[in-house]
């Protein structure tokens, strides 16, 4: 484990004896500009995201009812923008038009995903851009043996 540390650190040209970039501030600045110069994509090259989650879920009030709910994205990058850029980049963007374009007004403080009034209209607008979760969910059993 210490090997695989020592020898990542030293691909990102972040052990002691490394030379800091010019003018790299303070050491977060510093470690920023190691990983920006050694984690860059190259031109032509491309990032790709793979997201999997899977819940089981019971319910006390339904007789112990399970269930069971698979989520999964895949998001490529491509020439006009990285798969990263899309997923953050692009769930800030309708965060923000969300607010502006009013569906939280009648709420104060902070407004959650959670919330039907941001999930519903924000999950339309990520597959308008390509962004999709593909889901599906099974019942598991009635009641916990």
């Amino acid at each position: 484990r210490v090997e695989n540390i020592q020898r990542t650190l030293s691909y990102l040209g972040a052990l002691p004896d490394a030379q800091l970039p010019q003018g790299s501030g303070d050491a977060a600045d510093a470690f920023c500009s190691l990983l920006t110069n050694r984690l860059s994509l190259k031109p032509g090259e491309h990032d790709l995201i793979v997201m999997h989650h899977d819940f089981e879920f019971e319910y006390p009030d339904e007789n112990f009812r399970r269930e069971r709910h698979v989520s999964s994205l895949l998001a490529f990058g491509d020439n006009s923008a990285t798969a990263m850029a899309k997923t953050v980049g692009f769930t800030a963007a309708i965060g923000t038009d969300l607010v502006l374009d009013g569906f939280l007004d009648k709420h104060r403080g902070v407004a959650t995903p959670m919330l039907r009034e941001v999930y519903l209209p924000g999950l339309q607008r990520l597959a308008d851009e390509g962004v999709v979760f593909r889901e599906r969910s099974e019942r598991l059993s009635e009641v916990w043996k």
